[in-house]
């Protein structure tokens, strides 16, 4: 989102990730990893905290 600031990130995609119940799928875990990549600019070290996310998809494991 475009301010008179700059670039900032949009704040009810931000609430869309914080009210999010945690993921019981796989399907929900790559929507989380979706979301998070499209924030990931204004998240410090986004790609160390969604590395776990990333391990689950990767393996393809079941979800437990």
């Amino acid at each position: 989102m475009v301010t008179q600031r700059g670039i900032e990130a949009n704040p009810l995609k931000i609430k869309a990730i914080l009210d999010m119940k945690a993921p019981a799928c796989i399907n929900e875990v790559q929507r989380l990893t979706g979301r998070i990549a499209a924030l990931s600019r204004f998240i410090s070290k986004s790609a160390e905290k969604s590395l776990p996310f990333f391990k689950i998809l990767r393996k393809a494991r079941t979800f437990e």
